[in-house]
């Protein structure tokens, strides 16, 4: 019995044919719409941050 699997499902399965390139951080418009397109990532680790901000001085006290 064969599963039937939606191609969007199916295309993360398979490893992807096309070449991917990271480009070079060279202009400030490149790396603006880098760190625009990452800053959801940044909230966590912002947060993360103050967190251990915190226990370090409770620790100090």
């Amino acid at each position: 019995m064969d599963l039937l699997i939606p191609n969007c499902l199916c295309s993360k399965c398979r490893p992807s044919t096309k070449e991917v390139r990271d480009k070079p951080l060279l202009s400030v418009s490149i790396f603006v719409q880098a760190a625009w397109n990452n800053v959801l990532l940044a909230v966590p680790a912002l947060l993360y941050a103050i967190e251990n901000y915190i226990r370090f001085t409770v620790l100090l006290l």
